[in-house]
């Protein structure tokens, strides 16, 4: 998701949706337990202004090499 701004008030409030990070100028919700529909509305009632958000499903496959590489395997 790309804000208008991003501060900890922002991820703390996403945090109940799934794990956040911070990655550039986007936050990322890692399994989110609601729909991304549902995550806007959260932030726009909040006064923030979304200006990008995009669903990335991994497959299976590359979910396993991220864990290998992220080993150092």
């Amino acid at each position: 998701i790309k804000l208008d701004k991003i501060d900890d008030n922002t991820v703390n409030l996403l945090e109940k949706y799934g794990k956040v990070s911070k990655q550039g100028e986007y936050v990322v919700i890692s399994s989110p337990s609601v729909s991304s529909g549902e995550v806007v509305k959260v932030l726009v009632e909040k006064g923030l202004s979304v200006l990008e958000i995009k669903y990335e499903e991994r497959s299976l496959e590359d979910f396993f090499f991220s864990l290998l590489k992220s080993r150092g395997e």
